[in-house]
């Protein structure tokens, strides 16, 4: 049996000799091109686990698989470095930074060393036992699940050098080079994220009807898939890729965290003029809580859609714009009523003030989209 990993242009792979009476001998190699050919890194009892960052490896093993060791693959020292409390499960290896997780009998613990000072911090421990395979570092940072029990399930960031540990909803998260991307849930399905660990700016890569699964970050690359065995839709289905943001803008509302959901399209609202928010002390509020008045999207459409906005005169119960020097707002709402696209109830009220509906939304956007750009809409969307 063959457990490998692919660092760069180096293999390393760890084999299990069957033919060895004692159980748990078990060998690592290197094949490094450009020596052509694979050498014994280590022939070790009871390894469990390794990982590799190109320049080193690390494993765990000995006889109750709690001694940790490490090599220098250019040299091929091997040095044993420390010795877990209880069997270790997953390792990982990056620069001067050492994570491990060890298998207690109902918890699992989460342990980081660090070479340049050899101090070794216990920064997690959740239960039930659960084998960590999440476990990661990129030299700085280190994530890994936080599970307890089967449902609840979180992906925790600590910082090696300050210590800050952060703790963000989702699932199976990836780390490289700064950058970390995960799925976080939405609406009935799962979202990519991608959070740029400097400056802590999160954004959402994804917005569409789809469950995405497992993203992995390389550089400023994130890949993911794509499944949902409920559609046969093939738009449902594949494998896609995308450029992590570079350097993330400062949140053009001052109230959006960086886990807020739907923060990149309210962004966008927000950097293209479509939403200006409400004035506050050190920037507009976006308020995400708050309900959406019907007035509210109305501004929305005409902005949205370059409804060129006019101080005509039309007159309801509760709007009257037959005199002149109406505010913005009373100008969108006579524009959109003399176009046809926003109309009174019954009692010839357009209750502006209003909370808008789901329905109430929709039919004014079709209305809108049919008025500004006639022809993509069809003739039963329309009716």
């Amino acid at each position: 049996m063959v457990a490998w990993r692919l660092i760069g242009d180096r293999l390393v792979w760890q084999e299990w000799q069957e033919e060895v009476a004692e159980s748990g001998a078990s060998n690592l190699y290197l094949y490094d091109p450009v020596v052509g050919s694979a050498r014994e890194v280590v022939a070790a009892y009871g390894l469990i686990c390794f990982a590799t960052d190109g320049e080193r490896i690390a494993w765990a093993g000995g006889r109750d698989g709690t001694e940790i060791y490490v090599s220098d693959l250019a040299g091929g020292e091997v040095r044993k470095i420390a010795d877990a409390s209880s069997k270790v499960g997953t390792i990982a290896v990056k620069d001067d930074v050492l994570a491990w997780s060890e298998q207690a009998d109902d918890y699992t613990t989460r342990v980081v060393w660090r070479s340049s000072t050899g101090e070794q911090t216990v920064v997690d421990a959740s239960g039930a036992f659960y084998l960590s395979l999440g476990l990661q570092t990129d030299g700085h940072y280190v994530t890994w699940n936080h599970k307890e029990g089967l449902a609840d399930n979180a992906v925790w960031l600590y910082d090696t050098e300050s210590g800050e540990k952060i703790e963000l909803a989702g699932s199976a998260a990836s780390l490289d080079s700064g950058r970390l991307v995960w799925t976080q849930a939405g609406t009935g399905r799962d979202m990519v994220m991608v959070r740029d660990l400097a400056t802590g700016l999160t954004t959402q890569l994804t917005n569409d009807p789809w469950n995405q699964r497992y993203p992995v970050v390389s550089g400023e690359h994130v890949v993911w898939y794509r499944y949902d065995a409920f559609s046969p839709s093939p738009d449902g289905r594949g494998v896609f890729v995308a450029t992590a943001p570079d350097a993330p803008t400062a949140p053009v509302f001052t109230d959006l965290g960086p886990d807020q959901p739907y923060r990149t399209a309210i962004q966008w609202l927000g950097g293209q003029g479509y939403s200006l928010g409400y004035p506050a002390t050190g920037g507009p509020l976006f308020r995400t809580d708050a309900p959406l008045l019907r007035q509210h999207f109305c501004v929305f459409l005409v902005r949205a859609l370059g409804i060129e906005v006019g101080d005509v005169p039309v007159r309801f119960a509760d709007l009257d714009t037959t005199t002149s020097g109406n505010p913005y707002e009373a100008q969108v709402l006579a524009t959109l009523a003399q176009a046809g696209i926003l109309k009174g109830n019954k009692h010839g009220l357009l209750n502006p003030m209003s909370p808008i509906s789901r329905g109430q939304a929709v039919t004014l956007l079709v209305r809108a989209i049919d008025t500004a750009h006639p022809g993509p809409l069809s003739t039963v969307a329309r009716k």
